[in-house]
This record gives structure tokens, C-alpha cells and sequence, in this order.
């Protein structure tokens, strides 16, 4: 029928192509392609957690149980109901120290700690796409070939070592790759939509971690099938991105990008330059208000997470007998001009550190209602999300060109919390007792609280001189020469 009807319409050969060009249109490209890199962007974060985070769960059935004890209330909370026992997929096999699991536990920050700075300096000068997609192949082969070579011996302490310093230099390449793709992709307005989708990837791992990778080793009774099974995705995961990721909507290989996008991207992306190796301004970088107020505050971000993960394990189990096996509204703010976007961001980042200590503090006020604080940590947890739309996507704004090495100097001091929680925890809390938490608690505020007050007073949207020092004088160069005009430069793909 339709092809009669275009039979007898006097310019049907014109139709036919025009209405295949707009069905081609609303069925590809309703979905920008930069909201595209930010979802490809989301599911290798997906990928690549799943599979770090997954060896701690394993290492459960390795070790020895620890004993199921009501240690901080000292027996003042009673409860008439029954809590399971972990069950493990078969006896334990290693019999290390205490200072053998530290050690495991430090290993990832010390790949991260080694790796972070010299990862993002290289995403700057030479585009990020091969810093997310390396971690996830390297990782996915580490896991696929370890398991089975772990006999139960002396040496597995030293391979699993290695298996863990590994994940760490892949975490800190991921995260540089990730900030390099996503400032030369998103424009100031939609900056903060399109990161917390790339960056949700974290929240998303633990939550279908916890949900999943215990259950999945109980059904398989295998402590190694989890890998398996994320090492398949993140493979998955890197064939689609080597087709269809690109460092930056300027690439020559993207068939797939629309022209108005590119123009609109030009457009609003003009202050980025190329990727090439570039003069580093390293001590404007470093004496940088703005990029030490990041630091500062994703250390205290760090700090918080790691007070979650060190103390909502005991804190649930032993004193509660618990048994467990967004911030898109307020974009129109900024869009609109209503707020100033260091206003809000400085209100995010507030929200996102601020909200879950105070709330898991609170919790510890819950006394023996263990559903009044279960309510309590899991506001805080949601409050998290804040964080993501205010410092982490300010790494984005006041330097785009060095948004990589940015991000790496932040990732550097990971470290300093995985240390030091456990050991002010150990001296703060030596007896585990409900008013010893209680300090601790507060202690752990205090310091959130310094690096929520430093992002404050010192952080910064505006772009920094030192962002576009070697730009500006291509620039200059490129004028008084009469070279090819501005835009032009931009889009390497114009010849």
C-alpha cells in the first residue's frame, strides 16, 4: 500500500529517500551519541568493579570464619530471633595472620597509588579510551588464569598479592580514561547529567554485588564461578567499546556521530584542545586552589566510604544481629541560570559527604532498634550520590584539558583511608563498646567535615589560566599566520 501510494505521487523518487533518512533518524539518533559514551562509559565501570570488588567476597572461603560474636554492645542488645550462620563452600584452605589480610586489603592502593598521576597525565596528552579499555581485558585475564592455579600453598599468598596490586593499577587507569572521555564529551549544561550516569557504575557494582556474588557461589558451590561470570561481561563489555567508544567526539573513525551533534559539540566544547603531547604546566597543577580542593574533599569521600565498609559489616552483624547475605531534579537550576553552578556544586558536594556520616552517626543513637538504624545508613547511603555531582564532576569544569591528571592526583592519596580508618578505629574503639563507637563516630565527622569546609572556601567552576596556556598560543600562532580558523582546528575530521 505504501508502495502504490508512492507510485502515484508525482515526486516519489524524493519521498523515499526522505522518509528513510527520518526513520533512520528517530530510530538511531534520539539518544545523543555523548549520552551513548556515558552509558558505555557506566557498563565497563559496571564490569570492571564487579570484578574487583568480587575477590573479597571469595576470600571468605578461603580463610578461616570468624566467629559470630555480640561484641559492640557487650551483650546489652538481646534478641528473641534467630540469625543464620554464614556458610562457606568448603572448609578453609589458608591459615594466614591478621597482618596477611591487611596486606591483601593495601594491595589495591598500592596499584592505585603507583599508577593514578602517570595514568591521567598520558589520558590527557593521548585520549582515554585505551585506559578503560585495557583494565577490563588485563583484569579478566589475571582472574581467569589465577583461580585455577591456587593450590592451598605458601606461594598463593604472593599470587593473590599480585592479583590485587593489579586490580588497583587497573581501578586508577579506568577512573583516569573515564574523566579524559567524559570532558571531551559533555558541554557545561548537561556536565553533570551525563557524568552521574557514567559514574552511577559504583553504586550500581556493590548493590548487585551484595545481591548476587555470595548466592552465586552457594548455587555453583565454586568461591571462583562469580569471576566467570563478570569476566564474560566485561569482555562483552569491551568488544562493544571497541567499536562503538571514542576518546572524543573529534575522531576521524566515528561513523556513527550525526553532524549537528559535532557541530553542537564544537560548538559548545571550543575551549578543548586536540590530543597530542602538550607542554604539562606542572607548577601552576600544582599549587592549584581549585584542584587541591578536590583532592581534599575526595579524600574525605574516600575517608567515608571506607568508615562505611570498615564498620557497617561489625557494627550490623555483631551489635544488631542483622542477617544479609539521583540528583537530576535539580539540573533546571543551573540550565536556567537560577543558581550559580559553583553554588551548586559546592551544595552537592555537602549533601554527598555531610549527609551519610551525619546519618551514620545518628544510627549509632538508634540504641538496640536495629530497624531505626538500618532506615538511618540507608538514607546516608542514598545521600551519597550527591558527592558525584559536585566534586567529581567539578574535575570536569576548571580544568578540562588536564581532567585525567586531575582525577589521578585525586585517586593518589587513596590510600591514606584504607590506613588510617582501621588504625584510629583500633584506638579509638579498643574495647568495641556502644560509647567507644559512639566517639568514633564523631571523630569521623570532624574530619569529613574539614574537607567538606575546604571544597567550600576553595573550590572552584571557573577554568583556570593554566588549563589553556598551550591552546591560547596555538591560537595566537594560528591568527597571525592566517592558518585555518578556530573551529577548524577543532574538528580534525574538516580537511
Amino acid at each position: 500500500m505504501s508502495s502504490h501510494f508512492l507510485n502515484d505521487t508525482p515526486q516519489s523518487s524524493s519521498i523515499l529517500p526522505t522518509l528513510v533518512t527520518k526513520l533512520r533518524c528517530k530510530s538511531l539518533s534520539n539518544i545523543p551519541y555523548r549520552y551513548k559514551i556515558s552509558i558505555l562509559l557506566c557498563t565497563g565501570g559496571i564490569a570492571y568493579i564487579l570484578m574487583y570488588i568480587s575477590f573479597k567476597e571469595a576470600l571468605q572461603h578461603m580463610k578461616e570464619p570468624e566467629p559470630y560474636t555480640n561484641l559492640s554492645y557487650s551483650g546489652q542488645c538481646k534478641f528473641a530471633r534467630n540469625v543464620s550462620k554464614v556458610t562457606y563452600v568448603k572448609p578453609s584452605f589458608h591459615l594466614w595472620a591478621p597482618s596477611d589480610y591487611l596486606n591483601l586489603e593495601l594491595a589495591p592502593s598500592c596499584g592505585v597509588l603507583v599508577t593514578a598521576f602517570p595514568s591521567g597525565y598520558f589520558a590527557d596528552m593521548y585520549g582515554g579510551k585505551y585506559f578503560v579499555w585495557i583494565p577490563v581485558i588485563l583484569l579478566g585475564l589475571v582472574e581467569a588464569i589465577i583461580p585455577p592455579i591456587l593450590s592451598g600453598g605458601d606461594m598463593d599468598y604472593y599470587i593473590l598479592m599480585f592479583w590485587q596490586f593489579l586490580s588497583g593499577v587497573g581501578l586508577a587507569m579506568f577512573y583516569s580514561g573515564a574523566n579524559s572521555i567524559l570532558a571531551q564529551w559533555t558541554p557545561v549544561e548537561e556536565r553533570a547529567r551525563l557524568a552521574s550516569i557514567a559514574y552511577c557504575a559504583s553504586q550500581f557494582a556493590v548493590v548487585f554485588h551484595y545481591g548476587t556474588t555470595s548466592n552465586f557461589i552457594l548455587a555453583t558451590k565454586m568461591w571462583n564461578a562469580p569471576f566467570y561470570l563478570y569476566i564474560a561481561l566485561g569482555l562483552i563489555w569491551v568488544v562493544c567499546f571497541a567499536f562503538f567508544g571514542f576518546s572524543h567526539y573529534q575522531s576521524k573513525k566515528n561513523k556513527w556521530l550525526h553532524e549537528e551533534e559535532l557541530q553542537f559539540l564544537t560548538r559548545k566544547l571550543e575551549n578543548m584542545t586536540a590530543f597530542r603531547r602538550k607542554k604539562f604546566p606542572w607548577l601552576k597543577f600544582f599549587t592549584s586552589f581549585a584542584l587541591w580542593a578536590v583532592v581534599v574533599a575526595h579524600f574525605g569521600f574516600n575517608w567515608m566510604w571506607k568508615v562505611m565498609l570498615t564498620n557497617l559489616h561489625p557494627y550490623l552483624r555483631h551489635a544488631l544481629y542483622f542477617d544479609y547475605q539521583t540528583t537530576d531534579g535539580l539540573y533546571f537550576l543551573t540550565n536556567r541560570k537560577y543558581v550559580h553552578l559553583m553554588t551548586l556544586r559546592k551544595l552537592y558536594t555537602t549533601i554527598g559527604l555531610m549527609g551519610p556520616i551525619t546519618f551514620l552517626l545518628s544510627s549509632s543513637y538508634a540504641g538496640c532498634h536495629w530497624e531505626s538504624a538500618i532506615v538511618l545508613i540507608t538514607i546516608g547511603m542514598i545521600l551519597m550520590s550527591f558527592y558525584f555531582s559536585g566534586t567529581r564532576i567539578n574535575t570536569l569544569e576548571f580544568a578540562p584539558n588536564f581532567s585525567a591528571s586531575v582525577m589521578g592526583m585525586m585517586n593518589t592519596f587513596d590510600i591514606t583511608p584504607v590506613i588510617g580508618v582501621p588504625k584510629l578505629a583500633a584506638i579509638i574503639r579498643p574495647h568495641n563498646t556502644l560509647p567507644e563507637k559512639k566517639l568514633m563516630f564523631w571523630v569521623y565527622v570532624g574530619m569529613v567535615a574539614f574537607c567538606t569546609l575546604t571544597f567550600t572556601f576553595i573550590g572552584s567552576t571557573e577554568t583556570q589560566s593554566w588549563n589553556g596556556d598551550d591552546h591560547e598560543e596555538e591560537e595566537i600562532e594560528m591568527e597571525n599566520s592566517s592558518m585555518t580558523p578556530r573551529n577548524q582546528y577543532m574538528d580534525p575530521r574538516v580537511t
